[in-house]
């Protein structure tokens, strides 16, 4: 089984307190609507430019992190991809996903699992949950940001999908 994992904003960026759920805003240091520098600047050395921009439909990532480890599953390391987006070039979303996506549908559902109770640990109960034949579907709601975990089974191609995104929410209403 082939893993792929996009995830933006593994388990960080956001707190409880009293019992309210703080807008992130983005993701770490990160903020909806910076540039490729402003990422670069505020990231220090861990952040770096790609060799070749990798693109998705209509943003891009110029800057990326590699090698972070993944406190859910210790032998995992993960890459950070600043999506920006294509007409504006400002940051609309963060991907995370393994250095590496092989794994089998176990590792996959760990995978799931570890990111899931991170986030009901630090963000609380999701705000959506939907669950159709083979994917299930999770996402906190902030007034800024789209915290968005899913997972589903590709089975024709044998590939089991992961995805965790923090978006800028202001891009749902024109998703939708």
């Amino acid at each position: 089984v082939v893993l792929v994992v996009f995830a933006s904003g593994v388990l960080a960026g956001c707190t409880i307190t009293n019992g309210t759920r703080q807008d992130p805003g983005g993701w770490r240091d990160a903020k909806w609507g910076m540039t490729g520098p402003e990422i670069l600047k505020a990231f220090g050395g861990e952040a770096v430019l790609l060799k070749e921009p990798e693109h998705f439909k209509d943003k891009f990532a110029s800057v990326g992190i590699d090698n972070m480890p993944f406190p859910g599953i210790p032998t995992e390391t993960l890459k950070a991809r600043f999506l920006l987006d294509s007409t504006t070039k400002q940051l609309v979303q963060v991907n995370i996903s393994p250095q590496t996506t092989t794994f089998t549908a176990a590792d996959a559902e760990r995978f799931y699992d570890a990111l899931r109770s991170g986030f009901v640990q630090k963000y609380g109960a999701p705000t959506v949950k939907s669950q159709k034949s083979g994917t299930r579907k999770e996402v906190w709601l902030f007034p800024s940001t789209a915290v968005e975990l899913s997972i589903w089974d590709m089975k024709p191609i044998k590939l089991l999908f992961v995805n965790l995104a923090y978006r800028d929410g202001k891009l749902l209403d024109s998703e939708n």
